[in-house]
């Protein structure tokens, strides 16, 4: 018996960033659910290489105000709630992600960030499915 992975390109939202915004260590990703129109966290990127976190840096702009997300966000089903710092939801990566999901709400595995795309927040796909 052989596991197989599948992944695919999609995009998602930057709401957040763990270590700092001038040096992210990873970016925490969201959708905009189709039933709330709110930002729903959906998984986290891996480590960023140190070309990837310049590329993002100088987009992001901390949150002033209200934020979909609380200020501790647990990240996964293992984790217990971490800090990070709260980005306006304004920058839109391309990812690559396992398919496989938990309810199709998060990615199951962390997403590979592949690179900054140049589109609006609002035309992010709803489903975590979508391909780019």
């Amino acid at each position: 018996m052989a596991q197989v992975q599948s992944r695919q390109a999609t995009d998602a939202v930057v709401g957040g960033v763990t270590c700092s915004l001038h040096r992210p260590y990873a970016l925490l990703l969201g959708r905009y659910g189709s039933d709330t129109g709110r930002l729903h966290y959906a998984g986290r990127t891996t480590h960023l290489a140190d070309a990837q976190a310049a590329s993002v840096a100088p987009l992001l702009v901390a949150a002033i105000g209200g934020h979909p997300w609380p200020a501790r966000l647990t990240v996964n089903w293992q984790s217990r709630p971490t800090g990070y710092h709260q980005v306006a939801p304004l920058v839109v990566v391309e990812i690559h992600a396992d398919i496989a999901t938990d309810q199709g709400r998060q990615w199951r595995h962390l997403v590979r960030m592949m690179r900054v795309r140049d589109i609006a927040p609002d035309e992010v796909p709803l489903d975590l499915h979508r391909r780019v």
